[in-house]
């Protein structure tokens, strides 16, 4: 019993030194921090074209998962565009999700608009088009 106790205060310890404590989206791209420090971002810089694809920017099919938005991104540790679900990896729950996915879609919308936006996610996450 006390190896569990000390296995699981462990992971504890481990998963705190890694906490994300905010998500932020701002006229960069989509951030993820720690202590002011950004730890994780998807940038619209790094946003790119799927040419095997309609959109650039859709929605996961959601038959075993919840939905999730999709983009494509060039991952410089891999060195090549890769799907992203752009998801909150943080410990708790943020209450205001849809609203900070909606203003990273806008974002797209201003800062790349050379990429396709399908219907479907600005339906699903009611993102005006003006």
């Amino acid at each position: 019993m006390s190896f569990l106790i000390r296995t699981f205060s462990k992971q504890l310890a481990q998963a705190k030194g890694n906490k994300i404590t905010q998500v932020i989206v701002d006229q960069q791209g989509f951030h993820h921090v720690q202590n002011l420090k950004i730890l994780k971002s998807i940038t619209f810089d790094s946003l790119r074209l799927n040419l095997n694809k309609k959109y650039d920017v859709d929605l996961s099919d959601g038959d075993d998962v919840s939905i999730e938005l999709l983009v494509y991104h060039q991952d410089d540790v891999a060195n090549k565009i890769v799907c992203k679900a752009i998801t909150f990896e943080t410990p708790f729950s943020i209450k205001n999700g849809a609203e900070l996915k909606r203003h990273f879609i806008k974002g797209i919308m201003v800062f790349r608009p050379d990429l396709r936006i399908s219907p479907g996610v600005l339906d699903f996450f009611n993102v005006d088009v003006e």
